[in-house]
């Protein structure tokens, strides 16, 4: 699942949570990817201004930006998850500081599902299972591995959500445009009226 259809799929409240608990540094990495700023003029006032910026995050992230909903997830996962990222990792004893890591995640290819199952039911005892199926649904992402297929009951916590119904009438040529034009019926010689 595409960050954006992440960002779907979990809701406006899970959206404004997560807004929320974003700290300054990750709140502007996510509006370096969201855009352009809109404001106009100097503000001065902090506290408008970051209403402002988390105004323009949610509406880049609504609006499909897979930058932008990237980078919000990354900040948030590893500014205020940390910890879950941490565990996550120690039950697969990879080295890393704080949840982030320089090794190759590649242990998740062949990882037995049976210890997936343990170290995702063991973060999303501790930390939720909203939070857990978001960071499982990022790693999927970013590793582009399917990991909910072995994880049934969290794969239910976000389900893929339908495709955008405004994208596939752009990316999809319709049935008509898809295939070839029908041969002309052939016309005799002579044969007029």
């Amino acid at each position: 699942m595409k960050p954006s259809q992440l960002i779907r799929a979990i809701g406006p409240q899970k959206l404004e949570a997560m807004l929320a608990d974003l700290p300054r540094r990750a709140q502007r990495a996510a509006v370096k990817e969201a855009g352009p700023k809109k404001r106009k003029g100097l503000m001065v006032n902090p506290a408008k201004r970051r209403q402002e910026e988390l105004a323009q995050i949610k509406q880049a992230v609504i609006d499909g930006g897979e930058d932008a909903a990237d980078a919000l997830f990354y900040g948030w996962l590893t500014s205020k998850r940390w910890p879950m990222l941490a565990d996550f990792l120690d039950t697969f004893h990879v080295k890393h500081r704080q949840g982030l890591t320089n090794d190759d995640l590649d242990f998740l290819k062949n990882a037995r599902p049976s210890q997936l199952q343990t170290a995702v039911e063991k973060i999303a005892s501790k930390y939720g299972r909203e939070d857990a199926a978001i960071y499982v649904h990022y790693l999927q992402h970013k590793n582009e591995i399917d990991l909910m297929q072995h994880l049934p009951d969290l794969a239910t916590v976000f389900p893929e959500p339908p495709p955008d119904p405004e994208k596939p009438a752009e990316a999809a040529p319709s049935a008509e445009t898809a295939s070839p034009p029908a041969p002309a019926p052939p016309v005799s010689p002579g044969g007029g009226e």
